[in-house]
């Protein structure tokens, strides 16, 4: 396993190969589950076929399943990569075949993201404890990372027991180190924290724009073949440091903290919301009151009013909670709407925490009304709420959306991880001032600037849009506008808009991520829209990114059809990836052909002679493929010669029927037939399919009931992949 780690400016990138070995004497399936942070986004994936990269390309999930099934059972290395359901939306699964029989299989992906920010400290963290295979090694294990800051880096730590890096260099700038391990167990996740140094406020602007056309994308809801992206990308992110000034942090004064003890928060992941909790009480002052309660089916409280949370407080509500039972059902909104009220019991700012996974199974299950209630209560009351989502499963965007519309946060915490940094986010979240009314502008003209909206943000964290450009302009000038405390704050900082600026390449997919995060947000709440689909689909088959409706599916560069053929002079065509400029084929009759790229059908082609009285069998084909970079390679791709019509046996539940019956037709085939249908007169054709359990193809002719007796006859055409065409004939008689 070998990773590689870039972080410039929060935009993590990481790239893991890995090579699997099948220990057994048969082919094998494998299947690879891994999980990634919640801000993170595949962008790239690929398999290796011997020395030649086979690289995945973006198809809809449906498609590219039914690909994958083809080519598995052609055994043609096809590798495909998707997200697990919608529940585990961090969850990604690679399958891929064949891992040879004692041989080994490579595979190469990348995801980027966008690390958080809070109370000016960042973590990066690489998932590699495994939450559900345990114990798992890698032979040979390796790791580079690289970390850039426009803003002074200070305090950079990383688990040195673990990963002790070597060749470490650092700077106020910059970060970098290495380490290499045999037989290396993964039984921790790596992470590398550092903090910031931000005078109130620090802005950091990217950019990216190709004037060269190396940048290419598909026009949106379009399936034709790439164009030049003539538009630049920025992202401007402002960080603020404005509480600093402040005598003291304002804690609040009552805290409810909501704990699920549902079925569903077992193991690992009760583990984790259990050090959540034990983190969160230990680190409040005495100041705060807190009121803890537990809730699955129904709810149960500590204690009738809000306590101050001492040390032997602390003991007690922790004793309590570990003799408290588990229950089945997860009645989240009965729960909330029985804890709002507390907060009216007393006086001065509330704030409510709930560590839970979100899945709502009894009471108000939809999670638009749940977020209504919510933002409804919050109006009235002004309790934030701070979720702590707990677990792969959770349920993410329900509990993101609770935090957004009470100005209050979520964290997301998984089932490998240590908790203690994001036990620390947790108690700086809790107080920590809100910054609102945050806008950026330039006088630059940009367009499709996501989110469009002004922002609001925790004093210590950060804010970000992400946008395009279609001039280019040396200096222009930009204006962050904030409000904090009831003040007004601006600056004004100075910007360039570059005619050219490859170094953050990564920026149009997180423009492209950005608007697809905000149709699934609207899917969330609102349901499918048949064009929000679309649009989602389209962008990420741009800008290479897996999403619930899209997969990477990795296969050879170049598909050829058909691949069984009869003598004579039938069509070659072969569907490349979308780079692909040219075509050649050499066949192995002496003929050299250059295909034709047909815009309908997204497909070259060309007409080829197959001599007549060629043998029957399996021929070769070398395909000679040229990019747009003019890159070149050669792909060997067989095809079968086949001038033999399927032989076809046909089996009738009856030789005599009466008007009206239905007959059942059973075709016993070649095995390479391809259709088969059954005609009688008078009435339209019947396909006839195959059925495992009878090891036949089966249909069935309903006769009509006004039909006259007497003899008939039912012809089966069968037709074979090789376009060779059969009949079988059989008699029946009307009584």
């Amino acid at each position: 396993m070998n990773v590689e780690i870039v972080i410039r400016e929060g935009l993590a990138t990481s790239t893991i190969g890995q090579i699997f070995k099948n220990h057994t004497f048969v082919d094998q399936e494998g299947i690879y589950e891994f999980l990634i942070p919640e801000q993170a986004a595949i962008s790239r994936f690929a398999i290796w076929e011997g020395l030649v990269r086979l690289p995945g390309v973006v198809l809809e999930k449906k498609r590219a399943e039914q690909l994958y099934e083809s080519l598995t059972w052609r055994k043609k290395d096809p590798g495909l990569l998707q997200q697990a359901e919608e529940a585990r939306k961090q969850v990604f699964s690679v399958k891929v075949f064949p891992i040879p029989a004692l041989g080994t299989k490579r595979l190469e992906l990348a995801y980027c993201e966008t690390i958080g920010l809070d109370r000016l400290s960042r973590q990066y963290r690489l998932p590699l404890k495994p939450a559900r295979y345990r114990t798992q090694t890698a032979g040979d294990f390796s790791l580079k990372i690289k970390l850039e800051s426009q803003l002074p880096l200070v305090d950079v730590t990383f688990p040195a027991a673990v990963f002790p890096l070597r060749d470490i260099r650092q700077s106020p700038d910059e970060f970098s180190g290495s380490f290499q391990a045999k037989n290396f167990s993964l039984t921790d996740d790596f992470t590398l924290q550092w903090r910031v140094k931000v005078n109130r406020m620090g802005f950091s602007f990217l950019t990216f724009r190709d004037p060269d056309t190396r940048h290419q994308v598909v026009p949106i809801f379009s399936s034709g073949r790439p164009v030049a992206d003539p538009d630049g990308y920025f992202l401007a992110q402002v960080v603020t440091s404005l509480g600093e000034d402040s005598v003291a942090k304002k804690w609040p004064e009552r805290l409810v903290v909501l704990f699920d003890l549902s079925l569903s928060m077992r193991w690992e992941k009760l583990d984790r919301a259990y050090e959540m909790l034990e983190g969160l009480l230990r680190g409040l002052p005495a100041s705060t009151t807190c009121l803890l309660a537990t809730f699955n089916d129904r709810v149960n409280f500590f204690s009738d009013s809000f306590l101050p949370v001492t040390r032997t407080r602390s003991d007690e509500m922790l004793a309590w909670l570990g003799e408290s039972y588990q229950a089945g059902g997860t009645d989240l909104a009965g729960a909330l709407r029985k804890v709002f009220p507390c907060f009216e019991k007393g006086s001065g700012p509330g704030c409510l925490v709930v560590i839970s996974d979100g899945q709502a199974t009894l009471g108000e299950l939809r999670s638009v009304v749940i977020a209504k209630q919510v933002a409804e209560t919050y109006r009235q009351t002004g309790v934030r709420i701070h979720c702590c989502a707990i677990g792969e499963e959770a349920n993410l965007r329900l509990l993101e959306e609770l935090g957004r519309l009470t100005d209050g946060s979520c964290l997301w915490v998984s089932e490998t991880e240590d908790t203690n940094y994001k036990t620390g986010v947790l108690l700086g979240r809790l107080q920590q001032q809100m910054v609102e009314d945050a806008r950026i502008s330039f006088r630059h003209p940009v367009n499709r600037v996501y989110p469009v909206s002004p922002q609001r943000f925790l004093d210590g964290s950060f804010m970000s849009i992400v946008g395009r450009y279609a001039s280019a302009s040396s200096s222009s000038q930009a204006k962050i506008r904030v409000k904090y405390q009831g003040k007004e704050l601006a600056w004004s900082p100075v910007v360039s808009f570059p005619e050219r600026d490859l170094r953050y390449e990564e920026i149009p997919r997180v423009w492209a991520r950005a608007r697809i995060e905000e149709l699934l947000r609207l899917i969330h709440l609102q349901g499918e829209k048949e064009e929000w689909i679309e649009e989602i689909i389209s962008l990420a088959k741009q800008y290479n990114l897996v999403t619930p409706y899209t997969s990477f599916l990795a296969a050879p560069r170049s598909l050829l059809r058909p691949r069984a053929i009869k003598p004579g002079d039938p069509v070659l065509r072969v569907r490349t990836r979308r780079e692909v400029v040219q075509v050649v084929a050499i066949f192995p009759f002496g003929e050299v052909k250059t295909l034709h790229y047909s815009r309908r059908k997204d497909l070259w082609e060309t007409r080829f002679l197959v001599p007549p009285g060629t043998r029957d069998g399996q021929y070769s084909c070398r395909l000679v493929l040229v990019d747009n970079a003019g890159r070149q390679w050669t792909e060997e791709k067989s095809f079968l010669v086949d001038s033999q019509p399927p032989r076809v046996r046909l089996i009738l539940s009856g030789r005599r029927v009466r008007p009206g019956d239905t007959i059942e037709i059973r075709a016993l085939a070649d095995a390479d037939t391809r259709s088969l249908r059954a005609k009688f007169p008078g009435l339209a054709p019947v396909g006839l399919y195959y059925r495992r359990e009878l090891k036949a193809s089966v249909g069935w002719l309903k006769l009509p009931s006004d039909l006259p007796p007497g003899i008939y006859e039912i012809v089966v055409v069968a037709e074979d992949f090789s376009r060779n065409i059969s009949q079988a004939r059989v008699e029946v008689e009307v009584i």
